[in-house]
């Protein structure tokens, strides 16, 4: 019987101990031995000990395997002698009861949610309606939320996007116009790989996510290749205007150790003309301490001399297949979690259970992070970006005038 609601105290075996106790079978003298006090309560305080404290002044003792204690009379006498760590203990194994039995409840409550296809709430997202109790996909709205994937994924910010989605005259998913915010709260919500994550009243996660709750608008590559796009974008300083430089950040003046900035110049030209340089300088160089370079000709000799480089043989390419691999070994970490789960709803709790589900769901949030990590090597490999750099620095060459600041 559960000790949680302390019915292990109303009926069976624990109930006729306790009946043994006041009719005199039981004892003064006698031992009772348990696994922890949250075999005789799992209730707190206010019951736990007022039971635990009628079985020890009956003259019972009780020892207990986790921790290895004793406690006698004499515990229920003072906090020093044993009543505080009873009532610490008692405690403690409340609160486990009531995590676990918020992990359990969500646990299946998602279950039922697979398996009868309940829908458990009303409140979906914009480019999914229900039909005849079935939640399906809104055809025009779900193009538009994979074109907004597919536009991240290609290196587009919010407001590119936001603008490319106006232009094209693509209606709006919900009763308020396209927005920078709410592109960033699609990109970011998983409704879009048809996961729901209950929550509490007060939001907080209610257990899993539950998988393929929604209809999927997006893939998991779609969805991770969007996610490699937004990382991509915020590497990138050195933004000014319509020019970029690729070097913010990089270089340094040998011997000072200066750093190099990216500026622009009006430089005098014949007939009282001025067109306007980009420059790579170091502070001191306004002082004529420094130095100075022309941006767009040290752009083009360093790409140029890159060009030459082979990238198979500095990079090692991060395949699929790790991707593939991390992901089945989550999958066997999130079996493993509804099987000790089932074992515990079925069979009642046990500390080496608790301690094996802590564990695994540790190893599940650290391989979740790890194949999120994965997909986006994967979706940009290192010596992709290279070769890309290298067809750049190859249209450099067929420049025909240079480049000014914007």
């Amino acid at each position: 019987m559960s000790a949680f609601r302390g019915a292990n105290a109303a009926v069976g075996n624990f109930r006729t101990f306790l009946d043994a106790i006041k009719s005199g079978r039981v004892c003064a003298g006698s031992v009772l031995i348990v696994e922890g006090f949250d075999r005789i309560s799992r209730q707190g305080i206010d019951e736990g000990y007022d039971l635990v404290k009628s079985i020890l002044k009956a003259g019972v003792t009780i020892v207990t395997l986790f921790p290895e204690r004793k406690f006698d009379r004499d515990a229920t006498k003072s906090l020093s002698k044993g009543a505080l760590e009873i009532q610490l203990i008692l405690e403690r194994a409340a609160e486990e009861s009531e995590r676990k039995s918020d992990r359990v409840g969500a646990a299946w409550s998602n279950k039922r949610a697979r398996e009868s296809g309940h829908i458990l709430t009303k409140k979906l997202p914009a480019w999914v309606e229900c039909q005849n109790g079935k939640l399906v996909l809104i055809p025009s709205k779900a193009a538009a939320v994979k074109n907004v994937f597919a536009l991240a994924a290609a290196g587009h910010g919010h407001s590119l996007i936001v603008k490319k989605m106006i232009a094209e005259k693509v209606p709006p998913l919900s009763a308020r116009p396209w927005s920078r915010a709410y592109v960033g709260k699609i990109l970011r919500d998983r409704h879009a790989l048809g996961e729901l994550q209950p929550r509490t009243r007060d939001g907080k996660p209610d257990g899993l996510p539950i998988i393929d709750y929604y209809p999927r608008a997006v893939s998991d590559t779609e969805f991770h290749l969007a996610r490699a796009g937004a990382s991509e974008r915020k590497k990138m300083p050195g933004r000014s205007g319509k020019n970029v430089n690729i070097f913010a950040g990089l270089l340094k003046q040998a011997g000072c150790g200066a750093t190099f900035y990216y500026s622009a110049v009006n430089r005098a030209l014949a007939g009282g003309q001025s067109n306007r340089v980009a420059l790579l300088s170091t502070a001191e160089s306004n002082q004529g301490n420094g130095v100075s370079v022309r941006y767009d000709l040290f752009e083009r000799d360093v790409l140029n001399h890159l060009r030459e480089i082979d990238p198979s043989e500095i990079f090692d390419r991060v395949e699929h297949d790790e991707v593939t691999a991390l992901k089945g070994e989550l999958a066997s970490v999130e079996t493993s979690i509804s099987t000790i789960v089932k074992e515990m709803d079925e069979h009642g709790e046990s500390p080496a259970l608790f301690k094996r589900l802590r564990e695994k769901e540790t190893a599940q949030r650290t391989l979740t992070e790890q194949v999120s990590l994965a997909w986006q090597k994967a979706a940009q490999p290192v010596d992709q970006a290279f070769g890309e750099m290298q067809t750049l620095a190859g249209q450099s060459r067929t420049r025909k005038t240079r480049p000014k600041c914007g």
